[in-house]
């Protein structure tokens, strides 16, 4: 599944903990991994106009991506690291194109503000663009050395989910970890489509629904030898992907995205965004084939 797989390093916490999680899946498929470090020069520049300030710049970044090599333990003999100059986003997805990877790791900042929402530029853009999965960590989540013991797979069906479920089923039988898969029943959109609220006919159809989805990934699930266990809920998708990744104790959320769509127009999708910006473990995102293209 993960032959070369891309650690995208800003020096800070949240890409050491995307690290941890590097390493185990490094290990378990007998990946080749890459670091690299993006200076963007171009602001620093024009800012100072002063000879010597981007090499300087790429300098100090080829250290850091040394040493970050070097931290990643068993698989430091496959790491290559690289430097280069230019905008970060754009930098990184040349990179994982040329290169063929086949996983980009990255940190995310998660929420700043009031009531503001950011997953760091970078990070979004990536996460919109990028062909390959995006694994996505922050330091504020629980550190567990990167091991996968638990994998959480929220579904609804739909063939952007249904692409997620080839890369949970993956990673969960390369590590012997249990998978739980997870399918939400929207009720307040439901809620907000009419004045008046759903019958329990309605909810009753969703909820086979949603059975549906999860029981046909479980047999995927079985058929691969992994335990799996169902669960139908109810609420807003987003939180309620959350609240059963940190009820349930998960490691890793592996959910699908819908990519681009629209003109220059660029949609996560609201639930995966959403989850990306506030789980409380990594989440991988893959992106389906029903996405749209450039």
């Amino acid at each position: 599944m993960y032959e070369r797989i891309l650690l995208a390093t800003d020096g800070s916490d949240h890409t050491r903990r995307a690290a941890e999680y590097v390493r185990t899946l490094a290990d378990r498929f007998d990946a080749d991994v890459h670091v690299l470090a993006v200076a963007d020069v171009g602001s620093v520049s024009v800012a100072f106009d002063t000879g010597g300030i981007e090499q300087e710049v790429i300098e100090r970044l080829q250290r850091q991506c040394e040493e970050w090599a070097e931290e990643t333990g068993e698989f430091v003999d496959a790491a290559e690291t690289a430097v280069r100059s230019g905008k970060p986003r754009q930098e990184i997805l040349d990179y994982a194109a040329e290169h063929g990877v086949d996983l980009l790791a990255m940190g995310t900042h998660g929420r700043t503000g009031i009531r503001r929402y950011v997953i760091g530029s970078v990070t979004e853009h990536v996460l919109r663009r990028a062909e390959a999965p995006v694994l996505t960590a922050r330091a504020d989540e629980e550190a567990n050395g990167g091991e996968i013991d638990r994998v959480l797979v929220p579904t609804d069906g739909s063939g952007a989910a249904e692409a997620a479920v080839d890369h949970a089923v993956a990673v969960a039988d390369a590590c012997g970890a249990a998978v739980r898969v997870l399918s939400v029943v929207d009720t307040r959109a439901l809620a907000a489509q009419s004045e008046l609220a759903p019958s329990d006919a309605v909810i009753e159809s969703l909820e086979e629904r949603s059975e549906h989805a999860v029981n046909e990934v479980a047999e995927r699930c079985e058929e691969a030898g992994l335990s799996v266990e169902t669960v139908v809920a109810r609420g807003a998708p987003s939180r309620a992907i959350c609240e059963d990744a940190d009820e349930s104790g998960a490691d890793l959320v592996v959910m699908g995205t819908h990519g681009r769509s629209g003109l220059d127009r660029v949609l996560l999708g609201s639930v995966a965004e959403r989850t990306v910006r506030h789980a409380p473990v990594p989440v991988m995102a893959v992106r389906g084939e029903d996405s749209g293209g450039e």
